[in-house]
């Protein structure tokens, strides 16, 4: 810090210039990998539904991505793009506030995607850092230098035609749990592709018009074991591979089957196929599970999770979500 304060104005401005740039470039690059968790989280959030999420989230990322090169240059700095940056920060911070409001300090903010894990509070106090240097650095700089608008116009197109090019929103795939199904995310329409309902015995349906209990109901396949959810007690779990919740509601799941007889576990997963095996393997489980499409997912948790059910004969008599859920409450639910 000393040294910092010892540079003359010149270099202090190319330094916050440059320190800032890289955080809003890394910030936006880091939500990229991968951006399901990031689309996850605003969805979960409440922020927009999952037939605009796969816009907005490379909208968000790619702006970030032209805040950041913005930095890296003059022109317009003092009077467009730090003010700019400054309004994102206030708006990202004023949903972190919300978030600690409603979750309370704990989980991950999803700042820097997966890359660094960050609670809101960490992330409050670092935007609140980064809003003080924005300021310092307007206050550094005496005049805007004379305005370039295609310089600043081609790194608007350096940060969004590369992420919008080359993974474009409205529509992605992701495995199912079978070899050959696909199940398809398209911003208009959400489907199941038939190849999947034949390879796994689960008949293709539209999961808005049916009730949770027959959404869950229809479900026969759990990678490669038939189940038959109409039948006797079941306990399903629904699971983001990418949520710190998520994973200790699967890890407190496998700790109370070591202690208890439990009736037949399922795990309703949300993330891609190549994350199966590493969650299962963090979290120490190994109960049958799916992988389930956006529109299921979301029929399911409401938008929230982990969500747990109880079954009983195919009727939900038992619905936990990641505030109300522990396996105290799971064993008493399964003794009574």
């Amino acid at each position: 810090m000393e040294n910092f304060l010892s540079l003359n104005d010149s270099k202090k401005i190319t330094a916050l210039r440059i320190f800032i740039g890289a955080l809003f470039i890394f910030s936006g690059l880091s939500k990229l990998f991968p951006i399901v968790a990031f689309e996850m989280q605003l969805v979960q959030q409440g922020i927009t539904s999952w037939f605009i999420v796969t816009w907005l989230a490379r909208a968000i990322i790619a702006f970030e991505i032209f805040l950041g090169l913005s930095f890296l240059q003059r022109n317009f700095l003092k009077k467009v793009f730090i003010p700019a940056a400054i309004v994102l920060l206030i708006i990202f911070s004023l949903d972190l506030i919300i978030t600690i409001i409603l979750r309370g300090f704990a989980g991950d903010c999803g700042c820097f995607g997966q890359v660094i894990i960050m609670t809101p509070l960490e992330a409050l106090f670092k935007n609140i850092i980064l809003i003080a240097a924005l300021l310092y650095l307007r206050k550094l700089i005496k005049n805007d230098e004379p305005k370039k608008v295609l310089a600043s116009f081609s790194f608007f197109l350096i940060a969004f035609l590369p992420i919008f090019l080359f993974s474009p929103p409205g529509q992605f795939q992701k495995n199912d749990s079978s070899k050959n199904g696909i199940v398809s995310v398209d911003s208009s329409k959400i489907i199941k592709v038939q190849s999947s309902a034949k390879s796994d015995g689960d008949a293709p349906y539209n999961s808005s018009n049916l009730t949770k209990e027959k959404v869950l109901t229809s479900i026969k396949n759990f990678s490669g074991v038939k189940a038959n959810l109409t039948k006797g007690k079941n306990i399903i779990a629904i699971l983001s591979m990418t949520c710190e919740d998520c994973y200790e509601t699967a890890v407190s799941i496998g700790q109370l089957s070591q202690k208890m007889k439990l009736p037949p576990v399922y795990f309703l997963l949300w993330g891609d196929k190549s994350e199966i095996h590493g969650f299962l393997r963090r979290t120490r489980t190994n109960f049958p599970h799916k992988l389930i499409d956006p529109q299921t997912l979301s029929k399911l948790a409401d938008g929230f999770v982990p969500k747990i059910f109880l079954l009983n004969n195919g009727k939900i008599v038992h619905e936990w979500n990641y505030k109300t859920f522990s396996s105290q409450k799971l064993a008493k639910a399964l003794n009574n």
